[in-house]
């Protein structure tokens, strides 16, 4: 059944429902007006693929679970900063490529917003690093992520990193197939 609700305290929603829950694909405006979300639910919560838009142009494209984005994904801020990788509970948390608008791109492994374990880091410039980024000492990632309408949280650790100098490499790409995102980095030239 199809419906279009209006809800003052709650937002907007045009899509399915079931049982007077948002289910299957629909379109949900929140009532803040910032973030807008169209895609698959399921018992009232954002589950499957969709799209969240916020107000000031940043996107998420990817996968949701229980009203999070959980999954594999790709985030796009409004400053021109992308990351395409792994998400939980709207976090970035497992393999990943982040591409920061000035032209750094890091490709490795990520733990609640911030670089863990080895990785691979390309400058604007060209220059490529390896990497390794320890628990202890982690720097946060920037732009400071967005809040989203539900558990995002900032971290605020420093980032330590070993690197080791390599020649360019091709810089990184940004691609979809079968329904998922993929970013890498190419190889050294």
């Amino acid at each position: 059944m199809a419906a279009v609700g209006s809800y003052t305290k709650h937002g907007r929603y045009q899509g399915k429902t079931h049982e007077g829950l948002r289910s299957g694909s629909g379109v949900y405006t929140f009532s803040n007006a910032f973030f807008e979300y169209e895609g698959k639910w399921e018992e009232g919560m954002m589950q499957g693929e969709g799209v969240l838009r916020m107000r000031d142009g940043a996107t998420y494209e990817g996968q949701f679970e229980n009203g999070e984005m959980t999954g594999r994904g790709m985030r796009k801020y409004a400053n021109g900063t992308t990351y395409s990788g792994e998400f939980v509970q709207g976090e970035l948390h497992g393999s990943g490529t982040w591409i920061s608008a000035e032209g750094e791109q890091y490709e490795g492994h990520f733990s609640h917003n911030m670089r863990e374990g080895k990785g691979k880091l390309a400058m604007s410039d060209g220059e490529l690093y390896e990497v390794r980024a320890h628990a202890a000492r982690r720097r946060r990632l920037s732009p400071p992520l967005t809040r989203t309408p539900s558990l995002l949280r900032a971290a605020s650790r420093r980032t330590s990193a070993r690197v080791r100098a390599h020649r360019p490499a091709r810089p990184a790409t940004c691609t979809r197939a079968n329904g998922t995102w993929a970013a890498s980095l190419g190889a050294a030239g």
